[in-house]
Parts: structure tokens; C-alpha cells; sequence
């Protein structure tokens, strides 16, 4: 579908401007012959999903763990996953760190609120227990 929208004033051919049309934002450049106030039609944005076609799979190894192979029209394609296990923590956020060391020097009390101050991350599990 096309629409009509005006080019902004101040660009001239070559130049891109954004519109919005259904809904979408389109980055527009303005054709030979157009300049500022100039009304030009766009092509609408496809708002149907596209439709991609299927592949079968063959592979005479089995997928679990490594990653999955296969082979098709003579080419072996493998596609290798990493497994990362991850561990969560809780730690003395940064801001708490500050707090416990300014208590030390200047106001006991901070050091409570430091201890308080708390943060839950995932880490891998290789670098929680420190292996190479």
C-alpha cells in the first residue's frame, strides 16, 4: 500500500528523515526532484510475518551435549552450544562496601547499613569456584 507524506522542510534529495506509518517507524530518503514541503508517496511497511520454508535435519549422530550436526547436499554444518551452568550469590553491593568503609573513619552507624546493603547476581560456575 502506498501513503503521501511530506518531506521536512530544510532536506533536500539524498537526505533521509524519519516517519511513522501503521504504527511503524521508516527511515525515508528523499528522492531526486523532492526538497522540503515536497509530498512523496513510500511504500508501506509489510506487516505480514514473512514465511520461511523448512529444511529436514539428517544427522547419524546423536545432538545431546556437543551439539547438533548435520548433513545436507554434501556440506556438514556444526553448531556447538556452549553449556554454562550458572550459581547465584549474595554479595555486599558496592554502595555497602562504601558504607562499611566510611564507618570505619567517620560514623559507626554506617557500618550496619553497609552490611545491609545486599546484591543477588548469576556468575558461571566456573568463576564462583575459581577453575580455569
Amino acid at each position: 500500500m502506498l501513503y503521501q507524506v511530506e518531506v521536512p522542510a530544510g532536506l533536500s534529495p539524498g537526505q533521509q528523515f524519519q516517519t511513522r506509518i501503521e504504527d511503524q517507524i521508516m527511515l525515508v530518503t528523499v528522492p531526486e526532484g523532492a526538497y522540503g514541503g515536497t509530498r512523496i508517496q513510500v511504500q508501506a511497511p509489510n506487516s505480514t510475518p514473512p514465511t520461511v520454508t523448512g529444511v529436514p535435519v539428517y544427522s547419524g549422530e546423536s545432538s545431546v551435549g556437543a551439539g547438533a550436526h548435520c548433513e545436507h547436499h554434501g556440506v556438514r554444518v556444526v553448531h556447538q552450544q556452549p553449556q554454562i551452568q550458572m550459581v547465584e550469590v549474595e554479595e555486599i553491593s558496592p554502595a555497602g562496601w562504601f558504607c562499611l568503609i566510611v564507618g570505619c573513619f567517620a560514623c559507626p552507624g554506617l557500618n550496619l547499613l553497609g552490611l545491609c546493603m545486599r546484591e543477588r547476581r548469576l556468575v558461571p560456575v566456573a568463576r564462583y569456584y575459581n577453575m580455569p
